[in-house]
């Protein structure tokens, strides 16, 4: 539940930031863990944009408790990009 509850504010707090026209999800098994990678073509996140009050609190809460971790790439112009690892 805590996968699906972390995917959809992901989506949502996306959609906030962002102009974007496309959006990627991807999963990926690597060695004994899973990625999650979101990314789109908007106008990327700096960091200072990047607020935990936002929902990402929430969302962090729940990447630890499934003892995984939470990167952002905060590239403007690049699109917004965001990565979730967790042990299977």
């Amino acid at each position: 539940m805590n996968l699906l509850y972390i995917g959809i504010l992901i989506f949502l707090l996306a959609n906030k930031l962002e102009k974007e026209n496309d959006m990627v999800i991807s999963f990926k098994k690597i060695n004994k863990k899973i990625q999650i990678e979101y990314t789109d073509n908007g106008i990327g996140a700096p960091i200072d944009k990047i607020n935990l009050k936002n929902g990402l609190l929430n969302v962090e809460n729940r990447i630890h408790v499934i003892n995984g971790t939470l990167t952002f790439d905060t590239t403007t112009q690049k699109g917004f990009r965001v990565s979730i690892t967790f042990p299977i």
